[in-house]
Formats: structure tokens, C-alpha cells, sequence
């Protein structure tokens, strides 16, 4: 799995087990970690081009007010004028997001239980069609978190009632989720040439030749958290350094608060 999100998943393991409300709430810090995580990738394998799509939402997302705003970029990734300038081998997974999902499947699983949890907490929510593509997860998530830890209040009762539909939704997309599988690394180019490679999840065989001699003939990546697709491809916003223990997701740290005790940094 990839680091940041084990991270995160072990904290949820060590923490929830205090009382439901508490698991509740890790488990809304882990799904908006895959909020953050996966528009970061998917915006990072957006090709540049003429009008600019890739530093539009990236100039957005240094922007962004809340989690709603990281939903919405990733929708313009997937379906958005932005999608036609995806390296053409993410077409493949773009569509895992996009297409009507199997009665059964594990991305029908996904999106369902995750209403059932916010339809518990706020009636009045649109249902997702019967065949829901996965991309409308990340809408359903924003809407619950705004619901619950950003305007409202959960009550240990609804916590009790819905809480393992949440769990169920969130470690079906973490274990499942096809961006959070491909090869990621942090890159650190020694004064040799060669590149330290920290692993951060999945085959690792895209990262074997920096580390060797020949390594210093490539391009020069500046240090960073990178996805390989077609390509080591920087993921900007997400960060971290060569001891990987704590994980920021944002541009500016201005603007980030942290999780305590997961090494993961979430801007507010």
C-alpha cells in the first residue's frame, strides 16, 4: 500500500478502536488523505499544453478553501477539458473513475456505502445512480466531511449507526484505489549523480536505473515525491523529505495543519 496512506490506515487501527465517534473521525482524516492524494497524482499526469489545463488546477488547488475544491479538480482531471490532456497510457485508469460501475463490484460497494452514510446524516443528499461511476465517491465524500467535521456535528449515536459502512467505503478505496497502486518513490540526487530512491509503494522496477550510474546522465528531477507513468512524473502537491515521515499535501505549508501521530499534513 502506498506509505502515506498505511500511515494513516495504521492510525486509524490504533485509534478507533477508543470509542466509535473517534473511528468516525479517523476514518474521515483517511478519506480525505485519498481525496488529496489521488487529485495531486491525477493532476500531476496532466500533460502541459497551450491553454495551460495542468497549472490551472494546480493553481487552484494552492488555493483551495476546503475539500469540496479538491473534489471538484479531480472531477475536471477525469471528465473536465482537462482529461484530453492526460498522458494517454492514464487512459486505462481514468476510466476505472469514469465508467458505470457493476452491481457487486468493488467500486459500486464503494460509492454505495458511502451514501448510506451521509443519506443517515443528511436526508435530504442525491442519491448516486444505480450503476454510480467512482469519480462521484470523491463528491459524496466532500459533501460528508462538510456535513460532519466542517459544519456540523456527529452525534455519538449516528457515529455508532453509520461507522461501518464508512470504514467498509474507505478501505475498499484505499486497497482498491488505481492511482494509490502504480510505483511511487521520493527522489534525492547525491552530489554523484545517482539518485536516492526512498520506495513509497508499488513495483519498483521504473526507479532501479537512477540509482546506478548511468543515473546521473538522466534528467535532472528536482527532489520530490514521484509517480511513474509513462514517465517519473512529480506529484507537486504532496511532499516530503528522505526520512518519509511526515507527508504534506499542499503547496504552501502556510496553509497546512497536521495529523497528529500519522505523519500526514492535510491543509484545513
Amino acid at each position: 500500500m502506498f506509505k502515506p496512506m498505511q500511515l494513516i490506515i495504521n492510525r486509524v487501527e490504533a485509534h478507533g478502536a477508543d470509542s466509535d465517534s473517534t473511528l468516525f473521525t479517523e476514518l474521515l482524516y483517511a478519506g480525505e488523505f485519498i481525496v488529496k492524494a489521488t487529485t495531486s497524482a491525477m493532476v500531476a499526469l496532466i500533460q502541459n499544453d497551450r491553454e495551460g489545463q495542468q497549472y490551472r488546477l494546480l493553481h487552484s488547488l494552492v488555493r483551495a478553501d476546503g475539500i469540496g475544491d479538491w473534489a471538484a479538480a479531480l472531477d475536471q482531471a477525469l471528465s473536465g477539458p482537462a482529461s484530453q490532456h492526460l498522458v494517454s497510457s492514464a487512459q486505462d485508469m481514468r476510466r476505472i473513475f469514469t465508467e458505470r460501475s457493476v452491481a457487486g463490484s468493488w467500486q459500486w460497494r464503494c460509492v454505495k456505502d458511502l451514501y448510506s452514510v451521509l443519506a443517515g446524516i443528511d436526508p435530504e443528499a442525491t442519491a448516486p445512480a444505480d450503476r454510480p461511476q467512482l469519480r462521484s465517491w470523491f463528491q459524496l465524500f466532500a459533501q460528508l466531511r462538510n456535513k460532519t467535521r466542517g459544519h456540523g456535528a456527529l452525534t455519538p449515536a449516528a457515529a455508532s449507526r453509520f461507522v461501518k459502512f464508512l470504514q467498509d467505503s474507505i478501505l475498499l478505496m484505499a486497497e482498491n484505489n488505481p492511482v494509490l497502486n502504480e510505483p511511487w518513490a521520493y527522489l534525492h540526487r547525491n552530489l554523484s549523480g545517482k539518485y536516492r530512491v526512498v520506495s513509497l509503494g508499488g513495483d519498483q522496477a521504473p526507479f532501479i536505473d537512477l540509482k546506478k550510474a548511468k543515473g546521473a546522465l538522466s534528467d535532472n528531477f528536482p527532489p520530490g515525491i514521484y509517480i511513474y507513468f509513462s514517465g517519473h512524473r512529480q506529484v507537486e502537491l504532496l511532499r516530503t523529505d528522505l526520512n518519509i515521515s511526515d507527508f504534506f499535501a499542499s503547496s504552501t505549508r502556510r496553509m497546512e495543519s497536521r495529523l497528529p501521530g500519522a505523519g500526514i499534513w492535510l491543509q484545513p
